[in-house]
């Protein structure tokens, strides 16, 4: 059965945190007040950076696990993010539908690093 996030379509709008966000809201119950709207343009990488060290508070460095976000990098820049959906990632890039790839397919796109929110560790 589709959901709306198998519908995702990649826009500056809806975005791959966009998705992360919702999909993270929607499935996951994180206060939305934890993952907040950015506002940033998705090729603003400097300042989805930023963004991302805003809420990282709410958040722990984690393993790769289920309901984990995971966040590639290029240097100290923050690129991309998905979430850890079972043994797959689900994004959504630039241009394109919202998608699984395989958590080794994920990482081989760029170094990966995972952030768990507090509330999920029980899991």
């Amino acid at each position: 059965m589709l959901d709306k996030f198998s519908m995702w379509r990649w826009q500056e709008n809806a975005n791959c945190w966009d998705f992360v966000r919702e999909y993270a809201i929607d499935v996951l119950y994180i206060p939305a007040i934890d993952v907040p709207k950015f506002g940033a343009l998705s090729v603003d990488k400097r300042a989805t950076t930023k963004a991302y060290r805003d809420i990282k508070s709410a958040f722990l460095d984690s393993p790769c696990k289920h309901g984990a976000i995971a966040c590639h990098f290029r240097g100290k820049l923050l690129i991309h993010v998905g979430v850890v959906v079972g043994d797959r990632i689900y994004h959504c890039q630039e241009g394109g539908h919202a998608k699984k790839d395989k958590i080794r397919a994920f990482e081989a796109m760029a170094e990966t690093r995972y952030w768990l929110h507090n509330s999920l560790w029980h899991i």
